[in-house]
């Protein structure tokens, strides 16, 4: 579907395409929408964006998703498509052949379809329709920002996958909001980033910045009415569980906290 049309337009037409209008995707459509982009809004069949068509295609699927995502992208289209999920997405799309795509870091909560951003820290982009969606953002006012270099985003990438997981495993285990978690618990918080920094450092996809447990506590403080819990186990704590296995990196306090949060057997799977 595209917004105000019934069909498609002449050869060359620049769209902001959306893939999946969950939560993200509908904040991204009415952003660019809000800001006179035409938007075009790919569906779970048949193929994401129009052939003839130019610009971002923005993929706010489940992880899950992605290779069905890739594969129904026309190939002259793929280079176009732009990656927010959560995680470490530098080898799969490298195995997908898209390994030059756009990747962002979101700095952002939103907590139901529809309802106002909450933005953290400056989303990041890194890839050929970077600076594009940043704009988007930055327009709509929610902080973002182009990635200086091919570091910074790496960083970026390690920043908030260490969030994810430090705070997803303690609001699990403490049953308590990211708010809660820095007032009563922000030095648990800060040994499990000083913990798992080894691991992003050694890491050929991520990069540990020397300011990752203050960058970590505070997105935390920007969206302390969020509660974070362990899921999407394979792209995220299992993830950093098999990263520090196979680069010989010891967290054990990282496993006592997922054995506290119920997850003991899926970490012990992982050594």
């Amino acid at each position: 579907m595209r917004d105000g049309q019934d069909g498609r337009a002449g050869s060359g037409h620049a769209a902001f395409g959306v893939v999946g209008a969950g939560r993200i995707g509908g904040m991204l459509a009415g952003l660019a929408r809000a800001q006179g982009h035409t938007v075009h809004l790919g569906g779970r069949q048949g193929p994401t964006c129009h052939v003839e068509d130019h610009g971002p295609v923005v993929v706010c699927t489940r992880n899950d998703a992605l290779r069905d995502v890739v594969a129904r992208t026309p190939p002259t289209r793929r280079r176009d498509l732009v990656f927010v999920q959560n995680g470490v997405l530098a080898p799969l799309l490298l195995q997908l052949g898209v390994p030059d795509a756009t990747v962002g870091v979101l700095y952002v909560a939103v907590s139901a379809r529809g309802d106002t951003p909450v933005p953290g820290a400056p989303s990041v982009f890194g890839g050929p329709h970077g600076a594009t969606v940043a704009g988007v953002l930055a327009a709509g006012g929610v902080a973002a920002r182009e990635a200086r270099d091919s570091r910074d985003l790496r960083e970026q990438v390690g920043t908030k996958w260490v969030w994810i997981c430090a705070t997803g495993v303690l609001g699990d285990a403490l049953k308590v909001s990211v708010g809660e978690l820095i007032e009563r618990h922000e030095a648990d918080l800060r040994a499990l980033c000083a913990e798992l920094a080894p691991v992003l450092a050694a890491h050929p996809d991520t990069d540990a910045p020397a300011d990752l447990a203050d960058q970590v506590v505070a997105y935390s403080r920007s969206v302390a009415h969020y509660r974070t819990a362990v899921k999407e186990w394979e792209w995220r704590d299992g993830a950093m569980l098999r990263a520090a296995a196979l680069n010989g990196v010891a967290v054990p306090g990282y496993r006592a906290w997922l054995h506290r949060a119920g997850f003991g057997p899926a970490a012990d799977a992982v050594r």
